[in-house]
């Protein structure tokens, strides 16, 4: 099972049976390649794409340019630069005394306004630019 970005893992065992349903009139190959395409959509335009909204051809996302500066909180800065430390969601929570849940939020806004999918993405951002 893939790592869903919902952000609460009670969520995991729905998540899993969705996938093997939509896993089984495509098969696995096509089902990974659309996946892999559809993981490289922004928010906007997976949005557009389930509303059925006419796009333009690309399907695929440039990486941002060196000098486009992402406009993260000071929060979520924060949050960042703890995640490249190697911190927990709870150890981050503790740091910063806010709840694991507004960590889990943070991080995952963190990720959707970088284009990243994992933490070690963000604590590669975090090393290279700070």
């Amino acid at each position: 099972m893939r790592n869903p970005r919902f952000g609460f893992y009670a969520f995991n065992q729905l998540y899993a049976e969705c996938e093997t349903r939509a896993r089984r009139s495509p098969g696995d190959s096509a089902f990974d390649a659309a996946y892999e395409q559809g993981a490289q959509l922004t928010i906007r335009r997976a949005v557009g794409e389930a509303l059925g909204e006419k796009t333009k051809p690309s399907t695929t996302v440039s990486a941002p340019a060196a000098s486009a500066e992402p406009s993260l909180t000071r929060r979520e800065r924060e949050t960042a630069m703890l995640v490249a430390k190697g911190m927990s969601n709870k150890g981050i929570a503790e740091q910063l005394v806010i709840s694991p849940r507004t960590v889990e939020c943070h991080v995952e806004h963190i990720l959707v306004k970088l284009g990243f999918n994992t933490r070690t993405q963000i604590a590669t951002w975090v090393r290279q630019k700070f």
